[in-house]
């Protein structure tokens, strides 16, 4: 039986003991002698008022219940008559205190309180008001007369901090409720004169149940949240016009149906505690997807399933409402992943983990099945990454370019490679006004592949392979990447399934697809120039090395060469300087010996200078020793080396690593104006490690630059030579504390 019928039958069995009540009332007011079954009688019909009267107190009260909103009833000394299951949720159960200390912990009333100025008017009054936890509510205060004629305020309070989106519901449920709290008012205020008006009661009674279930249809009807009552076994009884809407249905077309049955998920044991426990549930954003409509993907809910208990205290029905809010959930989790993604091009060291990154944001965010970036490569655009595709896929499509018979790249009239397939398409911006399958940011995106064969069969590219459609992917998303209006790349996206894309996840697409096309470039012009550096540290090291071998070979002419032709004449001098000789003669001969021993000194010293000759026999350890030797004498310093003897390196580390050194001495000597300085040399399994320190003025390295006249050319030719070996040059110095110089080199 419905809750219509149940009405029926109750207002039947009032307006028969109404007609009994009125018969009774006219036999004893035509003179019988019965006083005293007057005064029962009209006891009687008391009670049966205030039966009626508490029922509709009851009946509105529930109603207030499952508003989504707080309602309270305030008397004049601002005590709660009565507050609804939202105002405990909000603000917890006022337990007999007055409004001020259960909300505000006051000790006296609020001063200018608002709740009762419409007292003061004499009408509703509408105001916002900031609770306590911060939520923001949008108030609305009504005079209300309470059956034993007590004054009070109505009090009704929407949460509007998240809801400002839904102005339009929450000015629906404002005027109904208005009209609702006006039309009871009116029917109490009326039970009230009718009680006092005996032969008018129980058709005052009558009157309001059926405005009142009259009201509670509109209410339910009209109202833009989807609501429906399900009996305890989840039929539904009864859905409204928005329930019925959100599925493309009527409401006559859910009564007798199982909500299960129609749709099918894992909330069923949720329905089911909330039977057997007979409380609420609520949830916000809660997933769904329909079962016979796949392609609206995954939609969001924010619902309440709330228990409607009979008199035994059993679940006699439920009540469900619910509010779509996809667009609003997708709107967030599109913006959050558009903050990963830009975390994802920050964070990534090079080029090839940026779009590694990238495809493996995109497929998660997506939850597609393949992703893969292209970008530019000379005239075509290989695959960069990809994840999700088949090998041979790949492998087949990673070339655009269009061959002839001949295996020739097939070229357009400006001379630029032809390029196949709707990637191609995408990238030559080859969009005519009638492609209506292109998007105008030039993206291509279907949700079913077969369909738009059949559907653009005359309109398709000339030269499309298909390749993808035959491995059986229906969604496709193509995105071009551009620079400065030109093609640099694209983002390809595909799942076997049908309507894996939104607009809304496409618009995303597009708009980050520029700002991932500089992050890509920028990724490639750095790994670009990450390569032209370890070409120049190459070209640097052959150069030291072609530069050491000459100077190796200039000190070898000087040495064996040079310096004997000046020792053979020399000798010959010697033998001008004899006894027998004249005077002028001896004393040319002895100039000229003279000049020629400086001569022979000044081309020894050249040649140490060249190649010193301790490196090439005795390794890096002597030949340290002999620098700071030779740096000490020649210019007065006290210098001190430490070398472990057993560290063995190649030549071409030793080379390096003297070089170095001896660069390092010559900053000392011309800029450190240093008395001590002190050298040492340690090796483990894994490194050399070689320091020099000086007590010099210091200076500060950060500030240091190739070209400065303190030797910055040198410092940045030191970290050159040794970063090509996999070294590094450390720098602790500051002005007026010296200066300490590690050279690292790995073994």
């Amino acid at each position: 039986m419905s809750h219509d019928d149940d009405l029926k039958i109750e207002n039947a069995r009032l307006r028969a003991r109404l007609a009994e009540a009125e018969a009774e009332l006219q036999r004893l007011r035509s003179g019988s002698p019965a006083g005293k079954a007057v005064e029962a009688l009209s006891g009687t019909r008391a009670e049966l008022l205030l039966t009626l009267v508490q029922q509709e107190r009851e009946r509105l009260f529930s109603v207030l219940s499952m508003l989504p909103g707080y309602v309270c009833l305030l008397t004049t000394d601002h005590q709660f008559r009565f507050v609804n299951r939202s105002f405990i949720e909000q603000f917890g159960d006022p337990q007999g205190r007055p409004c001020y200390a259960a909300l505000f912990n006051r000790e006296k009333p609020c001063d200018n309180c608002e709740s009762f100025r419409c007292l003061e008017a004499g009408s509703d009054i509408v105001w916002e008001w900031t609770a306590p936890t911060g939520s923001v509510f949008e108030v609305y205060d009504y005079p209300f007369m309470d059956a034993d004629g007590t004054q009070l305020v109505l009090e009704v309070g929407f949460d509007i901090t998240d809801r400002k989106r839904n102005e339009d519901e929450l000015r629906r449920y404002r005027d109904d409720l208005q009209e609702l709290v006006r039309e009871r008012t009116a029917k109490l205020r009326e039970t009230n004169t009718r009680f006092e008006r005996e032969t008018a009661q129980h058709k005052a009674a009558a009157e309001a149940l059926a405005k009142q279930h009259e009201l509670l249809d509109t209410f339910f009807n009209n109202s833009l949240t989807c609501t429906a009552l399900l009996d305890r076994d989840f039929n539904f009884l009864r859905v409204n016009e928005a329930y019925a809407a959100a599925d493309g249905r009527h409401p006559e077309d859910f009564p007798g149906r199982n909500h299960f049955d129609l749709y099918p998920s894992d909330a069923e044991d949720i329905f089911r505690q909330v039977v057997q426990s007979r409380q609420p549930y609520h949830v916000q954003a809660r997933p769904f997807v329909y079962a016979d409509n796949p392609e609206r993907g995954v939609t969001y809910w924010d619902w309440s399933l709330v228990p409607v208990l009979d008199e035994r205290g059993e679940v006699d029905y439920l009540f469900y409402c619910l509010n779509d809010v996809t667009e609003r959930t997708r709107a967030e989790e599109e913006r959050k992943a558009v903050i990963e993604l830009l975390q994802v091009v920050n964070l990534a060291p090079n080029l090839e983990a940026l779009a590694s990154a990238l495809v493996s944001h995109l497929r998660q965010w997506t939850g597609c099945e393949g992703a893969a970036v292209r970008i530019r490569r000379g005239e075509t655009f290989p695959v960069l990454a990809a994840e999700g595709y088949p090998e041979e896929l790949l492998e087949a499509e990673n070339s655009l370019c269009a061959f002839n018979d001949t295996g020739e790249v097939v070229r357009d009239a400006d001379g630029k490679p032809a390029l196949e397939c709707l990637c191609g398409c995408v990238l030559c911006h080859s969009r005519a006004s009638d492609k209506e399958y292109l998007t105008d940011h030039g993206s291509f995106c279907v949700n079913s592949s077969r369909e738009f064969l059949v559907d653009h069969k005359s309109d398709l590219p000339e030269r499309i392979r298909g390749r993808c459609i035959e491995h059986g992917y229906e969604s496709l998303a193509i995105v071009p990447l551009k620079l400065r209006d030109e093609p640099f790349g694209l983002l390809h996206l595909c799942d076997k399934r049908k309507g894996v894309f939104t607009e809304s996840t496409l618009l995303v697409l597009e708009q980050l697809a520029d700002n991932l096309a500089i992050a890509l470039a920028h990724g490639a012009a750095q790994a670009d120039l990450v390569r032209h550096e370890e070409d120049l540290r190459a070209l640097a090291a052959q150069l030291a090395m072609t530069e050491e071998q000459q100077r190796l070979s200039l000190a070898t002419v000087l040495h064996d060469d040079l310096c004997q032709t000046l020792g053979f004449m020399k000798m010959k001098l010697v033998a001008l300087r004899q006894p027998e000789a004249a005077v002028p003669t001896r004393e040319a001969a002895t100039e000229i010996e003279g000049l020629l021993n400086e001569a022979i000194s000044f081309t020894r010293g050249l040649t140490v200078e060249l190649s010193p000759p301790v490196l090439q026999r005795f390794g890096l350890a002597a030949a340290l020793k002999w620098q700071a030797e030779r740096v000490a004498s020649k210019h007065g310093l006290t210098v001190e080396c430490e070398c472990d003897e057993e560290c063995l390196l190649s030549s071409e580390t030793d080379t390096i690593l003297f070089r170095s050194v001896r660069e390092l001495l010559t900053n000392v000597v011309k800029y450190a104006q240093a008395q001590r300085v002190r050298i040492w040399m340690t090796c483990t399994d894994e490194a050399a490690t070689i320091g020099v320190a000086d007590d010099g003025v210091g200076f500060n390295p950060n500030e240091m630059r190739v070209g400065d006249e303190q030797g910055g050319f040198g410092l940045f030719s030191i970290r050159e030579s040794l970063a090509h070996l996999g070294g590094r040059l450390e720098i602790d110095s500051a002005p007026g504390a010296g200066t300490v110089c590690t050279l690292t080199m790995p073994r």
